[in-house]
């Protein structure tokens, strides 16, 4: 794929290949954030991989607060690895 296209089309090209690897994989999953041992709000991430890793895209210029957009997913899901996908 070509840049300059919008999110949505690199997210499902994502979903066809891991559909073809059958690689287990969740979109728009929603995770609780919690703060200080209560559920303060909600969110979702753009795709969850094997309950491993978690998936945003930006089809711009990544900027550092994409980077901490990213690390604070990872923080709420407890995950290790975030892939930033541009």
């Amino acid at each position: 794929m070509s840049p300059g296209f919008p999110e949505t089309i690199y997210h499902n090209v994502l979903i066809i290949l891991l559909e073809v690897e059958k690689i287990k994989f969740q979109t728009k999953k929603e995770y609780n954030v919690i703060f200080h041992l209560k559920n303060s709000s909600k969110f979702r991430g753009d795709l969850s991989v094997e309950e491993k890793v978690v998936v945003e895209f930006k089809s711009n210029y990544i900027y550092q607060k994409k980077f901490n957009k990213l690390e604070a997913y990872l923080k709420t899901t407890r995950l290790k690895t975030g892939l930033l996908a541009n």
